[in-house]
Protein backbone atom coordinates (compact mmCIF):
# COMPACT_ATOMS: atom_id res chain seq x y z
CA UNK A 1 0.00 0.00 0.00
CA UNK A 2 3.12 2.30 0.52
CA UNK A 3 3.89 1.58 -2.24
CA UNK A 4 1.25 2.64 -4.24
CA UNK A 5 0.49 5.98 -2.73
CA UNK A 6 4.36 6.41 -2.75
CA UNK A 7 3.96 6.09 -6.97
CA UNK A 8 0.70 8.24 -6.57
CA UNK A 9 2.82 11.17 -5.01
CA UNK A 10 5.26 11.06 -7.69
CA UNK A 11 2.57 10.28 -10.77
CA UNK A 12 0.54 12.89 -9.52
CA UNK A 13 2.33 16.19 -10.24
CA UNK A 14 2.60 14.99 -13.74
CA UNK A 15 -0.94 14.81 -14.03
CA UNK A 16 -1.83 18.00 -12.98
CA UNK A 17 1.01 19.90 -15.34
CA UNK A 18 -0.78 17.88 -18.17
CA UNK A 19 -4.18 18.75 -17.22
CA UNK A 20 -2.99 22.62 -17.19
CA UNK A 21 -1.23 22.19 -20.77
CA UNK A 22 -4.39 20.41 -22.10
CA UNK A 23 -6.61 23.65 -20.19
CA UNK A 24 -3.93 26.15 -22.21
CA UNK A 25 -4.63 24.45 -25.04
CA UNK A 26 -8.20 24.41 -25.12
CA UNK A 27 -8.15 28.59 -24.11
CA UNK A 28 -5.44 29.47 -27.05
CA UNK A 29 -7.64 27.53 -29.52
CA UNK A 30 -10.98 28.87 -28.26
CA UNK A 31 -8.93 32.31 -28.55
CA UNK A 32 -7.72 31.82 -31.86
CA UNK A 33 -10.83 30.85 -33.61
CA UNK A 34 -12.67 34.18 -31.83
CA UNK A 35 -9.63 35.76 -33.44
CA UNK A 36 -9.90 34.35 -36.86
CA UNK A 37 -13.93 35.00 -36.98
CA UNK A 38 -14.14 38.24 -35.48
CA UNK A 39 -10.89 39.25 -38.24
CA UNK A 40 -13.02 39.89 -41.05
CA UNK A 41 -14.55 42.50 -42.00
CA UNK A 42 -18.08 43.05 -39.75
CA UNK A 43 -20.14 45.89 -40.41
CA UNK A 44 -20.61 47.14 -37.10
CA UNK A 45 -22.52 50.44 -38.37
CA UNK A 46 -25.68 49.76 -37.09
CA UNK A 47 -24.43 49.67 -33.45
CA UNK A 48 -22.87 53.69 -34.35
CA UNK A 49 -26.63 54.33 -35.34
CA UNK A 50 -28.09 53.00 -32.03
CA UNK A 51 -25.85 54.66 -29.65
CA UNK A 52 -26.14 57.98 -31.08
CA UNK A 53 -29.69 58.14 -33.43
CA UNK A 54 -27.86 58.90 -36.43
CA UNK A 55 -24.45 57.29 -36.66
CA UNK A 56 -22.23 59.91 -36.36
CA UNK A 57 -20.47 60.43 -33.36
CA UNK A 58 -21.02 62.69 -30.76
CA UNK A 59 -18.40 65.02 -30.71
CA UNK A 60 -18.82 66.81 -27.03
CA UNK A 61 -18.54 64.75 -24.25
CA UNK A 62 -21.99 64.41 -21.90
CA UNK A 63 -23.51 63.20 -18.90
CA UNK A 64 -25.66 60.41 -19.17
CA UNK A 65 -28.65 61.27 -16.70
CA UNK A 66 -30.11 57.28 -17.18
CA UNK A 67 -26.94 55.62 -15.76
CA UNK A 68 -24.79 58.87 -14.78
CA UNK A 69 -21.59 57.86 -16.86
CA UNK A 70 -20.08 60.21 -18.93
CA UNK A 71 -19.97 59.35 -22.50
CA UNK A 72 -19.03 60.28 -26.07
CA UNK A 73 -18.48 59.09 -29.68
CA UNK A 74 -20.17 56.39 -30.08
CA UNK A 75 -21.19 55.33 -26.68
CA UNK A 76 -18.14 55.22 -25.38
CA UNK A 77 -18.44 55.37 -21.39
CA UNK A 78 -15.33 57.43 -20.17
CA UNK A 79 -16.37 56.67 -16.79
CA UNK A 80 -18.95 57.85 -13.88
CA UNK A 81 -20.00 60.74 -13.62
CA UNK A 82 -18.26 61.45 -9.87
CA UNK A 83 -15.29 59.79 -10.79
CA UNK A 84 -14.71 61.93 -14.50
CA UNK A 85 -17.25 64.10 -14.25
CA UNK A 86 -14.82 67.13 -15.32
CA UNK A 87 -14.66 65.59 -18.65
CA UNK A 88 -18.54 67.19 -19.49
CA UNK A 89 -18.16 69.78 -22.03
CA UNK A 90 -14.74 68.82 -24.09
CA UNK A 91 -14.72 67.65 -27.38
CA UNK A 92 -13.23 64.75 -29.20
CA UNK A 93 -12.14 63.82 -32.53
CA UNK A 94 -14.08 61.71 -35.25
CA UNK A 95 -11.03 60.18 -35.24
CA UNK A 96 -11.04 59.43 -31.43
CA UNK A 97 -14.39 58.43 -31.64
CA UNK A 98 -13.41 56.02 -34.21
CA UNK A 99 -10.62 54.71 -32.14
CA UNK A 100 -12.96 54.52 -29.37
CA UNK A 101 -15.37 52.68 -31.36
CA UNK A 102 -13.21 49.90 -31.97
CA UNK A 103 -11.38 49.60 -29.07
CA UNK A 104 -15.01 49.37 -27.42
CA UNK A 105 -16.23 46.19 -29.88
CA UNK A 106 -13.07 44.22 -28.96
CA UNK A 107 -14.10 44.89 -25.16
CA UNK A 108 -17.73 43.76 -26.62
CA UNK A 109 -16.02 40.76 -28.45
CA UNK A 110 -13.93 39.75 -24.99
CA UNK A 111 -16.67 39.68 -22.59
CA UNK A 112 -18.06 36.52 -24.64
CA UNK A 113 -14.96 34.96 -25.92
CA UNK A 114 -14.07 32.36 -23.93
CA UNK A 115 -17.60 31.04 -23.44
CA UNK A 116 -18.76 30.57 -27.12
CA UNK A 117 -17.65 28.60 -30.19
CA UNK A 118 -16.82 31.44 -32.58
CA UNK A 119 -16.12 29.69 -35.73
CA UNK A 120 -19.45 27.81 -35.45
CA UNK A 121 -21.78 31.35 -35.53
CA UNK A 122 -22.38 33.19 -38.78
CA UNK A 123 -21.44 36.68 -38.95
CA UNK A 124 -24.73 38.07 -38.21
CA UNK A 125 -24.82 36.03 -35.07
CA UNK A 126 -21.27 37.75 -33.83
CA UNK A 127 -23.38 41.15 -34.77
CA UNK A 128 -26.31 40.12 -32.66
CA UNK A 129 -23.43 39.19 -29.45
CA UNK A 130 -21.42 42.06 -30.20
CA UNK A 131 -24.06 44.58 -30.04
CA UNK A 132 -25.00 42.88 -26.97
CA UNK A 133 -22.00 43.42 -25.02
CA UNK A 134 -21.29 46.25 -26.41
CA UNK A 135 -24.52 48.26 -25.03
CA UNK A 136 -25.01 45.84 -21.97
CA UNK A 137 -21.18 45.68 -21.09
CA UNK A 138 -22.12 42.43 -19.37
CA UNK A 139 -22.71 38.76 -20.36
CA UNK A 140 -25.85 36.91 -20.22
CA UNK A 141 -25.48 33.43 -19.30
CA UNK A 142 -28.37 32.38 -21.24
CA UNK A 143 -27.19 33.68 -24.63
CA UNK A 144 -24.00 31.45 -24.07
CA UNK A 145 -26.34 28.35 -23.23
CA UNK A 146 -28.53 29.02 -25.52
CA UNK A 147 -26.18 29.90 -28.30
CA UNK A 148 -24.02 27.20 -27.99
CA UNK A 149 -26.70 24.42 -27.52
CA UNK A 150 -28.21 25.88 -30.95
CA UNK A 151 -31.52 27.33 -29.53
CA UNK A 152 -31.63 29.66 -31.79
CA UNK A 153 -35.81 30.17 -32.09
CA UNK A 154 -35.76 29.55 -28.27
CA UNK A 155 -32.87 32.30 -27.65
CA UNK A 156 -34.39 35.07 -30.24
CA UNK A 157 -38.05 34.57 -28.29
CA UNK A 158 -36.05 35.63 -24.74
CA UNK A 159 -33.91 37.95 -26.49
CA UNK A 160 -36.95 39.96 -27.23
CA UNK A 161 -38.11 40.38 -23.85
CA UNK A 162 -34.55 40.82 -21.47
CA UNK A 163 -31.96 43.37 -21.23
CA UNK A 164 -34.91 46.38 -22.41
CA UNK A 165 -34.88 48.29 -19.24
CA UNK A 166 -33.00 50.44 -17.36
CA UNK A 167 -33.81 52.09 -13.55
CA UNK A 168 -36.56 49.91 -13.65
CA UNK A 169 -37.99 51.58 -16.53
CA UNK A 170 -38.63 50.20 -20.20
CA UNK A 171 -37.17 51.74 -22.42
CA UNK A 172 -38.75 51.93 -26.09
CA UNK A 173 -34.66 52.08 -27.63
CA UNK A 174 -33.60 49.21 -25.99
CA UNK A 175 -36.74 47.46 -27.28
CA UNK A 176 -35.97 47.78 -30.51
CA UNK A 177 -32.41 47.52 -30.61
CA UNK A 178 -33.19 43.95 -28.40
CA UNK A 179 -35.54 43.12 -31.76
CA UNK A 180 -33.38 44.28 -34.28
CA UNK A 181 -30.72 41.91 -32.68
CA UNK A 182 -32.73 38.81 -32.15
CA UNK A 183 -33.05 39.15 -35.98
CA UNK A 184 -29.32 39.14 -36.57
CA UNK A 185 -29.65 35.65 -35.06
Amino acid sequence: MKKIIGILLVIAPFGFILLGFWFLYKLLKRSKSMEQATSKEIDYSFIKRFETGTGKPILTIFRNKIDDNVEGGYGHVFGTYSKVGHLVGTTITSEQAEQFFKSDIKKAQNIYMPYLDWEKLTETQIQAVTSHAYNTGKRSETIVKLLNAGEIAQLRKWWKTHWISSGGNVISGLVTRRAFESELL
